[in-house]
């Protein structure tokens, strides 16, 4: 119980090296199961003078918890094979799959299948074996409550996990940027990070994470398609988004260090320093056929990279603290003087000069050539009515989109929120046209990623354990009646 209001209060924290709490959680379970399973076994040798020792044997196999700890020789079996995957390219897994997801609490559809009838043949030999055992000695009660808990496993009879609600923790190596989105899955994006590129995962849709984007994005865009909004909305949304996500970081300074050495991509000598000298430029998903960059959910994600380097700036060195001014207004923002910027802001300059200098250095973030239909517009027809313009209409969508870069910079606070105002209004009035698109970075595969992986895992451990406490229930309370858990 003590480790189940934990998980409820405290959360888990999201790792890529190391184990993270999903893993030390599976890790507890099975050692647990194991050590108990192995002092069944020893007790279950009889003495050599046993006149009945295949008695005594079964007397004692009926007392250990089979059904977890054959749930956990299968997890570590995905969880070891996800491992070596996930330090290949290809991120081939073989036993666990998010393809067929419906919810976090639909396991059986987040494993391949043949995986799954393993699991279910294995789980079912083992436990009926128990339960034969059980009525080999006379131990019908036992016999009953093995069967009745293996229905629960294979039925999926105890219900759906509380731990989705739990808060989540993100480690600079495993920087989750939750996208907005209607449905039960999605595209997460996560930051670069020392060895690693920035990634794109497949993922069920969590309460814990999606809070934020629930309450602050997908109500802003649904105030959008209104017609009624403020100019202030965008901003005033991403402002409250940020601050929460930003309560949830682990990062050491050395992670900090990184992703700013990453951001600020015309740092001179910033990849000297041991911390950010394993930053990659190149992106570990694929990108959407036929777009550019200039996506709104990018820039979304962007927007809380930009926001952790500013509010750890008192951890980063002096040389990096000093680019602070180079992708964020700092004349909008209290914390530093504005002096510390070198050069104009990025993308503050008038129409179309300044989008195109914020464009290309978007890219030079990823290290890619521009792309022509990223900065032309010639192929693109304009609104007929702009509300986000005060209802007037553009005779060009040059015009259009230079009025609407400089409405994003008079409304934002940094090169990377002027561009979310940008690409959101675009996509409202426009669509997603003219190598346009909300979503231009996506998942190599359904597959997930281990972390996804696991938060689905919980619902197993949490069915599994249930199951087995129903059929080592009388030795719980023999447990109880005697003392021992008192």
């Amino acid at each position: 119980m003590a480790i189940h209001r934990t998980l409820l209060h405290r959360g888990f924290l999201l790792k890529r090296n190391g184990l993270s709490t999903n893993s030390q959680i599976g890790f507890f379970i099975g050692g647990t199961a194991t050590a108990w399973f192995i002092t069944s076994w020893i007790a279950s040798v009889p003495p050599r003078d046993d006149s009945d020792r295949m008695m005594h044997f079964l007397f004692r196999l009926t007392d250990a918890p089979v059904l977890v700890e054959t749930i956990f020789l299968c997890w570590f079996l995905g969880w070891a094979d996800a491992n070596l995957a996930m330090r290949t390219d290809e991120k081939h897994f073989h036993f666990w799959s998010l393809r067929l997801l419906s919810d976090p609490f639909d396991w059986q559809s987040g494993v391949t299948k043949p995986f799954l009838w393993t699991i279910y043949l294995f789980v079912t030999i083992s436990v009926s074996i128990q339960g034969i055992a059980a009525m080999f000695i006379g131990n019908y009660t036992s016999a009953v409550l093995n069967i009745i808990g293996l229905g629960v496993f294979l039925t999926s009879g105890a219900g759906n996990n509380p731990y989705v609600g739990a808060p989540h923790w993100y480690t600079g190596d495993m920087v989750r940027v939750i996208l907005p989105t209607s449905h039960h899955q999605g595209t997460v994006y996560v930051l670069p990070s020392q060895g690693h590129g920035f990634d794109a995962v497949w993922s069920p849709k969590v309460a814990a994470e999606h809070r934020e984007a629930d309450s602050q994005a997908m109500e802003l865009f649904h105030t959008m398609r209104t017609g009624t909004w403020g100019h202030h909305l965008p901003l005033a949304s991403l402002r409250k988004t940020l601050a929460n996500f930003y309560g949830r970081l682990r990062m050491t300074p050395q992670q900090c260090w990184s992703l700013a050495a990453w951001l600020y991509e015309d740092t001179p000598g910033a990849f000297d320093t041991a911390s950010a000298a394993g930053v990659k430029r190149t992106i570990e998903c694929i990108r959407a056929p036929g777009t550019h960059l200039i996506g709104r959910d990018l820039m979304y994600a962007l927007c809380h990279a930009e926001y952790i380097v500013f509010m750890s700036q008192g951890s980063l060195p002096a040389r990096l603290r000093a680019r602070i001014g180079r992708i964020r207004l700092m004349k909008r923002s209290g914390m530093m003087p504005t002096e510390i910027s070198d050069g104009h802001t990025i993308g503050y300059l008038p129409g179309l000069e300044g989008y195109r200098d914020a464009v290309r250095y978007i890219y030079r973030l990823f290290a890619l050539p521009v792309d022509a239909s990223a900065l032309d517009f010639a192929q693109i027809s304009p609104p007929r009515q702009s509300i986000a313009l005060g209802g007037r209409s553009c005779t060009s969508a040059e015009q259009y989109a230079a009025d609407l870069w400089d409405l994003s910079c008079e409304h934002s606070e940094s090169t990377f929120s002027a561009l979310y105002f940008f690409t959101a209004v675009w996509f409202m009035e426009i669509g997603n046209i003219g190598g346009f698109n909300i979503l231009p970075f996506r998942a190599r595969s359904f597959d997930g990623d281990l972390t996804s992986q696991q938060i689905v895992w919980r619902q197993v451990w949490y069915t599994a354990v249930i199951a087995q406490l129903i059929a080592a229930s009388p030795i719980l309370y023999a447990a109880f009646v005697t003392g021992l858990l008192r």
